[in-house]
C-alpha cells in the first residue's frame, strides 16, 4: 500500500500485514489480561456504566502508557506507511466486547468525531489492533465499498451507540482474514462495522488507535510522537515520560 500521505482518500481501508511486531503484541496482551481485573468500574459512575455497557476499556484502563510500547517498536515499513499521521491521539480506545449489543453498526468515525464539536479532530486514521491470539475466530470490522471520499454521510444514534447511518445498505463489504501482529488502517469517510466471527463468536480484545497530522493537533491534547518516541503536546511540553 502506498503511504496515506500520496493520497485524499480518507474512505480508504487497508489490511496491513504483520504491522506490529508479534512478540510486543503477545507482551502487550500478557499486561491486558493481568490489568483488567483491577479496573473495576465505580457502579455510581455513569460513564463507567456506559463502558461496561459498551464493552469499552474504564478511562482507568485506558489512560495506561504501556499500550503505547506497540508504536515504540514500529517496524520502519509500517511506520513508511502512515505517512504525515505521526501522532498517535492519547488515550487509546480499548474494546472488549462479549455481547450482540456490544457489536457497533454501519458508521463512519467521522460520525463520532461530530460528537465531540470543539475537541474534534480535522481528520484522523484509525488502527484497528486485534489482541486474540487467533484474530480471524473472533469478532471483527467489515466494511461497505462504493463509496467516495467525499461522502460524509448522515448519522443518527442507536441504543448506547452514539454514532449509526441509518437504514444503510452496503452495495458490497469486505472482511479481512488478520493475524496476531496485523491490524487494519482507514479513514474516518470508511463505512464499516463490528461483526462476529465466522462460527458467530464476539469475544474479542482490541485496540483502536487514532492518528492525526501534528499541524491537526489540539490544545491540552495528549499524543504520542512517532517521530521522537514520546509523549507530547502542541504546546511542545511533555506530561508522561515512561
Amino acid at each position: 500500500m502506498k503511504s496515506v500521505s500520496k493520497t485524499l482518500d480518507r474512505a480508504f481501508f487497508h489490511h496491513a500485514r504483520s504491522f506490529f511486531d508479534v512478540a510486543t503484541i503477545r507482551r502487550v496482551r500478557g499486561h491486558f489480561d493481568a490489568v483488567e481485573a483491577s479496573h473495576r468500574p465505580d457502579p455510581d459512575n455513569d460513564r463507567d456504566a456506559r463502558a461496561v455497557r459498551l464493552g469499552t476499556g474504564l478511562d482507568s484502563f485506558r489512560f495506561d502508557p504501556f499500550w503505547y510500547d506497540l508504536w515504540r517498536e514500529l517496524p520502519p515499513a509500517s511506520r513508511d506507511m502512515l505517512g504525515p499521521f505521526t501522532w498517535v491521539i492519547f488515550p487509546v480506545q480499548i474494546r472488549h466486547i462479549t455481547q450482540t449489543h456490544q457489536l457497533v453498526p454501519w458508521h463512519q468515525d467521522i460520525g463520532y468525531q461530530r460528537l465531540l464539536g470543539s475537541r474534534a479532530h480535522l481528520r484522523v486514521i484509525t488502527c484497528f489492533v486485534p489482541l486474540e491470539f487467533d484474530p480471524t475466530a473472533a469478532s471483527t470490522l467489515e466494511f461497505a465499498y462504493g463509496h467516495s471520499n467525499t461522502d460524509s454521510l448522515a448519522h443518527t444514534a442507536e441504543g448506547d451507540h452514539g454514532a449509526r447511518i441509518a437504514e444503510f445498505v452496503p452495495q458490497s463489504s469486505s472482511r479481512f482474514s488478520l493475524t496476531m501482529g496485523d491490524a487494519l488502517l482507514f479513514g474516518d469517510h470508511a463505512i464499516h462495522r463490528t461483526v462476529p466471527g465466522p462460527d458467530g463468536r464476539i469475544d474479542r480484545r482490541s485496540f483502536e488507535f487514532r492518528l492525526v497530522h501534528p499541524d491537526d493537533g489540539l490544545d491540552g491534547k495528549d499524543y504520542f510522537d512517532l517521530n521522537r518516541g514520546r509523549f507530547v503536546r502542541l504546546d511542545g511540553s511533555e506530561r508522561y515520560h515512561p
